[in-house]
């Protein structure tokens, strides 16, 4: 058997880091650093080359442990070797791979926990909804604590250079608990730090979730199709112009790259 040609594979690992307990941040300021977090790794050293922390100090359980994919796109006109995810968070992040250096970071869904993201700084701006729970107050978030994306993988296509993920159009209601009801959790204790059941904030009961195709580097759609029922469910995209992928109802679909028909 030949032997495989690993120098085609890159010298380093991409990893995700989960979120912070309790969601609620009452008891934990700062950032926490890692959590919510991409880590570039050595493999033959374990030596973090450089991180990039997407949701600093989290209050919404975005922990975003979903899949970077990895691709060579042209920004301001230099090729780049990239990678990009959907994250949880709702912004779609396109990250130098050698460097760590954000090259974007997009709204892909409706985002109400952070204004934008500071290129300057690779930060969130915290939205008013944001400092609101953080003084303790009810406030309505979107994404919810679902997200904008969660487990299901999306695909790239270097021929159209588009990105195809079922999203999901949601948010949700976030009643913090005082800071006195989560500062001493024992095991055993619910971790959230929020008052349950919570509720879901939908915009349009017909389009609860999308499947769509992305510009990466903009976070704008060129065309999305709504579901009733989001789509927990990963997609593929073929040379020969064709996305699949399966629906919450149980049905398998393809559909055409170019339009979405």
């Amino acid at each position: 058997m030949p032997r495989a040609n690993f120098r085609k594979f890159p010298k380093n690992f991409f990893t995700c880091v989960q979120c912070a307990a309790p969601w609620n941040p009452l008891n934990r300021p700062g950032d926490n650093l890692y959590t919510n977090s991409v880590l570039a790794i050595q493999p033959k050293t374990g030596k973090v080359v450089w991180h990039y922390q997407m949701t600093p100090g989290d209050p919404f359980d975005y922990d975003g442990v979903n899949e970077w994919v990895q691709a060579e796109l042209t920004v301001d006109g230099t090729p780049r070797k990239v990678v990009m995810q959907a994250n949880r968070n709702g912004f779609l992040y396109v990250v130098e791979r050698a460097t760590g250096n954000l090259l974007a970071a997009n709204k892909f869904v409706k985002v109400t926990w952070a204004d934008r993201v500071d290129m300057s700084t690779g930060r969130p701006v915290w939205s008013e909804e944001t400092k609101a729970a953080l003084e303790g107050k009810t406030v309505e978030v979107w994404p919810s604590l679902v997200g904008g994306k969660n487990w299901h993988p999306m695909s790239y296509s270097p021929l159209s250079k588009l990105i195809y993920v079922n999203t999901m159009a949601f948010g949700w209601e976030y009643p913090p608990l005082p800071v006195s009801e989560v500062s001493n959790l024992k095991p055993g204790d619910p971790h959230y730090g929020v008052k349950r059941p919570w509720r879901y904030l939908f915009d349009d009961p017909n389009g609860r979730g999308y499947l769509q195709a992305i510009d990466p580097l903009t976070g704008q759609s060129k065309w999305a199709v709504p579901f009733k029922s989001p789509n927990m469910a990963g997609t593929l995209v073929t040379a020969g112009g064709l996305v699949f992928t399966g629906r919450l109802t149980g049905e398998f679909m393809a559909v055409e790259s170019s339009s979405g028909s």
